[in-house]
């Protein structure tokens, strides 16, 4: 699936995005030429080609440092540091394609039409036209157009304002220089009254492009006439709203433009449920499905109720969070590696998959990938692994005795996110963790052998023995189910 940041993308760039995303999902960094024309469908000539630009680019945005190719007949290997991936490079070419060019002038209404545009940037008009018709095709599946006098509008302002903010945010970061020609003082103002300590690096950029992307809408005189949610918090209005901000505007508009910005702000960061005091009965009834869903497949987490209460508190608040999203969210999104939460949670993730299919016709299927990776996670978080897994008990044996025994219990305690602990019974184990393997091929459970002290191939091997017994016991109470 090709995400909305890389439909930005020329062919070349699109191109050698795909080497180094290729290469970044490869087991060992490595990917054959052959595999690699074929996944391109162009010759060797093209590839080798390709290989030398995105070579130079890599040099040229400076991230030859932390992404290294390497071009070694019949391979093409990737060497990383851990400073950059393959979405700093995509960044970084959206940041400079001509679609991106055109669609923040036309935010900006910096020209009056496309051919404007093509002679002050000095851009062959036959190219800027066809790549203007190319970028209305996609902003058009979200809502969006640039008109012919060269303008940026939308179905609905509120979702317009949501696209370019978390566009924005996702290519600028914390760089605010796109705002440069403007008259920054009162967006300044507004975002100096805003508290943003609790907020993280990713939080704040988002509301401070949010507050950017408004000033700029409102100084060309498009403005809210509703919101999705109701105003969630009326008694923090006048302290998060600086008053000459919103002077500019008609009166009938200034408020619906208060409790936006109050509303995006109290749904940035589950630290503020608290300040919620108005709820969405929407989202409430998204969150009561839900906990009915998970009781019915998983009966143990019924029992407590103080995390079911908690759970119910962030669902809310993740269902607000769902309406002050854009619809071109999910496609600005890159796709998500589940392998993890496949290995260690195939219960919870195959109890999200039949939930969301279960809810196809409700709105809640529109952001689908939001909905389910957090719904995993919440639940993954929140309730206790033994009230939603199929737990693997390791009995811990070694020559060593019962404080070096209790010494590597001790460090086991990372496997319990993977739904492993312990036990003192040896009759009651599915593993059999010791540095003997006669006393392991005489027990009746599996067991791994591991080195006194162990390797880090030793902390793998019981790891994947946990993933191999968890596997067994899903599988087998899937067919009692069945």
């Amino acid at each position: 699936m090709i995400t909305l940041l890389e439909q930005f993308l020329a062919k070349e760039e699109w191109r050698k995005f795909q080497i180094i995303g290729l290469l970044e999902r490869s087991p060992f960094f490595s990917v054959s030429k052959q595999e690699m024309m074929d996944h391109l469908e162009v010759s060797s000539y093209v590839l080798k080609g390709v290989v030398e630009a995105l070579i130079y680019d890599l040099k040229r945005y400076q991230l030859d440092q932390a992404i290294l190719i390497i071009d070694e007949d019949p391979l093409i290997h990737l060497k990383i540091s851990g400073e950059a991936s393959s979405g700093s490079l995509l960044e970084n070419y959206v940041k400079d394609s001509l679609n991106f060019h055109l669609l923040c002038s036309a935010y900006l209404q910096k020209y009056n039409s496309v051919n404007d545009f093509s002679v002050k940037e000095l851009i062959s008009y036959p190219i800027a036209y066809k790549e203007y018709k190319r970028l209305n095709r996609f902003l058009k599946e979200n809502g969006l157009q640039i008109t012919r006098k060269f303008q940026l509008v939308g179905e609905n302002e509120q979702n317009l304002r949501l696209f370019i903010t978390e566009l924005f945010s996702r290519i600028f970061k914390d760089e605010l220089s796109l705002y440069n020609d403007i008259d920054t003082y009162l967006v300044n103002q507004q975002i100096a009254v805003v508290p943003l300590e609790s907020f993280t690096r990713y939080q704040r950029n988002d509301l401070i492009h949010y507050n950017y992307v408004t000033d700029i809408r409102i100084r060309q005189e498009h403005y809210l006439d509703e919101t999705s949610l109701p105003l969630l918090n009326e008694e923090i209005q006048d302290q998060l709203c600086f008053p000459y901000f919103f002077l500019r505007l008609p009166a009938s508009f200034a408020a619906v433009e208060k409790q936006a910005l109050v509303n995006y702000y109290l749904t940035r960061s589950a630290s503020l449920i608290d300040q919620v005091s108005v709820w969405d009965e929407t989202a409430k009834d998204y969150s009561q499905q839900l906990i009915a869903a998970l009781i019915q497949d998983f009966p143990a987490v019924a029992t407590d109720h103080e995390k079911i209460a908690d759970f119910n508190l962030h669902l809310d608040f993740l269902h607000l969070q769902l309406k002050e999203l854009s619809l071109g969210y999910e496609s600005l999104q890159s796709a998500i590696d589940i392998s993890y939460f496949q290995q260690n949670y195939p219960e919870i993730l195959a109890f999200c998959r039949q939930y969301l299919k279960s809810v196809e016709s409700s709105d809640l299927y529109d952001k689908k990938k939001f909905v389910f990776f957090n719904y995993l996670l919440l639940i993954v978080t929140i309730f206790p692994k033994e009230a939603l897994l199929h737990t693997v008990k390791i009995y811990t044996d070694f020559y060593y005795g019962e404080l070096y025994n209790q010494f590597i219990e001790g460090n086991l305690i990372f496997f319990q996110s993977a739904g492993a602990v312990t036990t003192n019974r040896m009759e009651e184990a599915d593993i059999l963790l010791t540095d003997n393997r006669a006393l392991g091929e005489s027990s009746a459970c599996d067991y791994v052998v591991w080195l006194s002290p162990p390797r880090p191939l030793d902390w793998a091997n019981l790891g994947q023995k946990i993933v191999q017994q968890r596997s067994k016991k899903y599988l087998s109470a899937d067919e009692k189910r069945d």
